[in-house]
């Protein structure tokens, strides 16, 4: 683990960005508390996601026709692609996802994870069942 900052250096809402082992690793502490940690590169252009801003999920079920939804999202200061702060996936397109490190906070301590992604559950799954089709081949 990769010690980034003081618990008291990162308020609720607030993003910031990091060095880990070479890769930039964007920290943010939602509203509630919570500590998340992905990559500080949107997928789509490569811009600094810690030029963007932490916000409400927003849900749109058409023209004119939207409210706030549950959890937070990182916007990409570019072109607005936002990126689930829970697991980086992309609302516009799900494919598109952001890499996401683990964090913890211990003893005021926040701390990431060196050069070793987070990947969702669905993710690990995936590659199992990869692995065993590859095996039994």
């Amino acid at each position: 683990m990769t010690q980034v900052c003081r618990s008291d250096e990162l308020s609720p809402g607030q993003m910031r960005s990091f060095v880990v082992a070479g890769r930039r690793v964007l920290v943010l502490r939602q509203p509630d508390g919570q500590l998340s940690a992905m990559a500080d590169r949107c997928p789509h252009r490569g811009a600094p996601l810690s030029g963007g801003r932490l916000q409400r999920a927003v849900i749109a079920d058409g023209p004119g026709d939207h409210r706030l939804g549950e959890g937070n999202v990182v916007m990409c200061p570019w072109h607005h692609y936002r990126y689930d702060a829970n697991t980086g996936v992309c609302d516009l397109d799900p494919r598109d996802r952001v890499l996401m490190y683990s964090v913890t906070e211990v003893d005021g301590v926040v701390s990431i994870e060196r050069a070793r992604p987070a990947r969702p559950a669905a993710a690990r799954s995936a590659q199992r069942e990869t692995s065993a089709l590859e095996t039994a081949s």
